[in-house]
């Protein structure tokens, strides 16, 4: 069995980005932030972009960071 730490590198590693509400419902990690703070630890390049939803509440999206030039 794969931890959720385990599960969220994959996710990254896949290219796709991650919220908190979609770590919630794929994963059932409450503590997104944490487990990223943990990979960046662990040297992955983690890229937080802030968004805002529909109500003008703010939530942080994260991605693995592009390795390509800019």
């Amino acid at each position: 069995m794969t931890t959720k730490i385990e599960r969220i590198r994959q996710h990254f590693l896949s290219g796709r980005s991650l919220t908190q509400l979609e770590a919630i419902g794929l994963y059932g990690a409450f503590r997104l932030a944490a487990r990223v703070h943990d990979l960046k630890a662990q040297g992955m390049k983690i890229d937080t972009l802030m968004k805002e939803d529909p109500n003008g509440s703010p939530y942080a999206e994260y991605r693995l960071r592009s390795a390509r030039v800019r």
